[in-house]
């Protein structure tokens, strides 16, 4: 039986294959991170603009969802130390994995908005005039001010949510590590300093997100219209683009293609992946190398998350070493690898061809369809 995942690119389907397909809830939860605090996402999956609003929305609904999946993962970190056997360490390794590769968008929209700061506002409120209802356009700029006030506000908190969190996931990691090996009551019980590290930082997250979402309550910002919506598509893509987005296709073929056989070779394996994950984000600058002022300008805020999104992909080798310097094997450490650079790259690559199908007006070309199957393990 074979396991593939398909990947919709602007015109048609490229087909992919991961050891796992993400589950429904795992897409949703992922695609829902693509569309960020006030609304980064292009399109919708209809290929039509968000309607003004929905960024707020979707923001909000993942400030929600966040929340909750701190919460499910501090309910089964009690339930490893209540009942430490290997269904409670197989249900937290599980948990720590899924929280791992979910959180790859927050994190790299949190690092694109402390990167741009002001610049990052600045493009959300020039969507403000292009508001069709008439009254909540006027409303909205003449609560500018608020609003530049509510975003620095939630900003803050999402950098404080964010460090809280890069505390909270290596306790998880550290503690998945410990206890691997012999997931019983004396191995967990050496480890009781890093649950109580990762349930006090998963709790300072909680606490953040909460604070940002009583932000935006406070502001009362709403789908009704009062938000921007992401600004229309202008301009096409010339052939030089097309080639350059032609080569991170292709460079993401081959990047799947060394995870797929990463494993037979252990460390070198690692070492290959390195090489060609490094092309892949060679390939991407090369592409935004070839935007214009304008295409540049009109999607300033995406292009910082896709950059963000790859520096954040990058962690996942340094993991690797933190995972084998733990006492993980190297089989188990590059399997997690391997999942976080499949399953985070197709993430990546749809936040990618929403970014680039903005630019040209509609569906966008694609080198032949990418169509690989990998054996049952």
């Amino acid at each position: 039986m074979n396991h593939c995942m398909k990947i919709q690119a602007p015109s048609e389907t490229v087909e992919i294959s991961p050891k796992k397909c993400l589950s429904a809830r795992s897409l949703f939860w992922s695609g829902l991170l693509l569309c960020l605090l006030l609304g980064a996402c292009a399109t919708s999956h209809s290929g039509a603009p968000n309607r003004p609003g929905s960024g707020i929305a979707q923001y909000r609904a993942l400030v929600v969802l966040s929340r909750d999946e701190i919460g499910q993962t501090l309910q089964v970190l009690d339930q490893l130390a209540a009942k430490p056997d290997r269904d409670s360490f197989g249900a937290f390794a599980q948990s720590v994995r899924r929280l791992e590769i979910d959180s790859i968008s927050v994190r790299a929209r949190s690092q694109a908005m402390e990167a741009r700061g002001a610049a990052y506002f600045a493009e959300w409120a020039e969507h403000l005039t292009q508001m069709e209802d008439s009254a909540a356009r006027k409303a909205a700029e003449q609560q500018r001010d608020e609003l530049k006030g509510s975003f620095d506000r939630v900003m803050a908190l999402a950098h404080e949510a964010r460090q809280a969190f890069n505390a909270f996931l290596p306790d998880l990691r550290r503690l998945r590590a410990t206890v691997e090996t012999n997931p019983g009551p004396e191995t967990v019980a050496s480890g009781r300093e890093l649950i109580a590290g990762a349930e006090t930082s998963g709790h300072q997250v909680q606490e953040k997100l909460a604070a940002i979402l009583a932000e935006l309550d406070r502001l009362g910002l709403s789908e009704s219209g009062r938000a921007p919506a992401a600004s229309p598509a202008s301009g096409s893509l010339s052939a030089t683009q097309r080639q350059a987005q032609a080569a991170v296709y292709n460079q993401l073929r081959e990047l799947y293609r060394a995870t797929q056989n990463a494993r037979n070779y252990g460390d070198e394996g690692v070492q290959l992946v390195s090489q060609q994950f490094q092309l892949l984000r060679k390939s991407y600058q090369d592409f935004t190398a070839t935007l214009t002022a304008d295409q540049s300008a009109a999607r300033a805020n995406e292009w910082a998350e896709l950059d963000a999104g790859l520096e954040i992909l990058q962690q996942a080798f340094d993991n690797y070493r933190q995972d084998i310097n733990a006492g993980r094997t190297t089989a188990t450490a590059l399997s997690d690898l391997v999942l976080v650079l499949e399953q985070g790259g197709r993430v990546w690559l749809q936040n990618f061809n929403a970014a680039v199908q903005s630019l040209a007006q509609g569906p966008i070309s694609n080198p032949s369809p990418l169509s690989e199957s990998r054996p049952s393990p």
